[in-house]
């Protein structure tokens, strides 16, 4: 059985870690050929580089820019090269197709085609018909699992928007549940809600392709996508409990933090193996968090942007954590000495209806 998926799968951890995760648990399944659709376009190659075209045309940002840029140049290097990596050692891809146009005109003949995880739903993105997968599907099937909209309020443009492309699919799923319920609406039936794909693996699966980081004793990791100071405001309170350093992994090359020590170099493989060693973790990341979960360790989360936290908020409510969130008017008044009890948390239990609704396609 040929399986074609279509996803996010650029430099975005998260993106390139459940892309790597339905790959693998599919491939896992007998008499089965995944292979990732290589939609990979000159924007796309845009965002692979350490230095950006900048959309904000003002002197002093551009200045600031491309100074840290140098600054920072062999880890941001380094990150873009082991990502690279990652992705050749453990993607099965099809050609490259460089314009939507061709990805959909020429997309490789499947018996299954699935659209997910991610935000690939998301009606207000770009590319909406390579990810809603807008073409004759002929005798295969097309599938959605665990596709996310990316955002909480919808309304009846989107409906419009995304109607007759969700109708022409064979089985329906989402990672949220307002996200389900507005399909259903669409569709007529239940649309059922499934995990992330990097859920459908246990700690020890993961374990095995985490490179674990070379920093001598324990510390607090802090990933930031969009929380910045306030992250650090987070895990600084932390630090004042359990004395340990701060490792911050960021993006942001314009911020210098007060922490111990700030990193950009970190691969998919090396973001892992952060989470997995480290003694408390504080982000604003879906995926920082659902790592956090599949290694036990301590965490916060914070809601940066609140249009955006509807699957942090879901996954955290189904396990009992919903106390780990921290919002921005509870900043000055959470309790740092607070912990994580695990004791009846059992994620694979929670994978159960996710992997049956892929038995079930297959």
């Amino acid at each position: 059985m040929k399986i074609g998926i279509f996803t996010f799968f650029q430099t975005n951890y998260g993106a390139v870690l459940q892309a790597y995760a339905l790959q693998k648990y599919l491939q896992e399944q007998p008499n089965t050929e995944v292979e990732i659709v290589d939609f990979t376009t000159a924007r796309h190659l845009e965002d692979h580089k350490v230095v950006k075209k900048l959309s904000i045309k003002h002197p002093i940002y551009s200045a600031a820019y491309y100074f840290f840029t140098l600054i920072h140049y062999r880890q941001l290097k380094r990150r873009i090269i082991r990502t690279r990596e990652f992705k050749n050692k453990y993607f099965n891809f099809t050609r490259r197709y460089s314009s939507m146009k061709d990805a959909l005109d020429n997309h490789p003949i499947e018996d299954i085609y699935i659209t997910g995880s991610d935000q690939v739903f998301n009606p207000n993105a770009k590319y909406v018909p390579f990810y809603y997968l807008d073409f004759d599907k002929g005798k295969g099937k097309k599938v959605a699992y665990a596709p996310s909209f990316g955002i909480s309020a919808f309304n009846d443009e989107i409906c419009a928007k995304i109607q007759d492309y969700v109708k022409d699919f064979d089985n329906l799923s989402c990672r949220e549940s307002a996200g389900a319920e507005f399909l259903s609406s669409i569709v007529g039936h239940d649309v059922p809600v499934v995990v992330d794909p990097v859920l459908l693996h246990s700690a020890e699966e993961w374990s095995k392709i985490a490179v674990c980081p070379k920093f001598k004793g324990d510390y607090i990791f802090v990933y930031d996508l969009n929380g910045a100071e306030n992250l650090i405001k987070i895990a600084k309170k932390v630090q004042k409990e359990i004395n340990l350093p701060i490792v911050c992994l960021t993006s942001n090359r314009l911020k210098i933090y007060p922490v111990d020590k700030q990193i950009y170099d970190a691969g998919p493989a090396e973001f892992v193996g952060w989470i997995k060693n480290a003694s408390f973790v504080v982000t604003d990341s879906f995926h920082g968090t659902v790592f956090s979960l599949i290694f036990s360790r301590q965490f916060f989360s914070f809601i940066a942007l609140e249009k955006t936290s509807s699957r942090l908020k879901n996954i955290l409510e189904k396990v009992g954590l919903k106390n780990r969130i921290i919002t921005i008017d509870e900043l000055n008044s959470f309790d740092p000495t607070s912990y994580c009890n695990y004791n009846g948390i059992d994620l694979e239990r929670l994978s159960v209806s996710s992997k049956q609704f892929i038995q079930n396609i297959l």
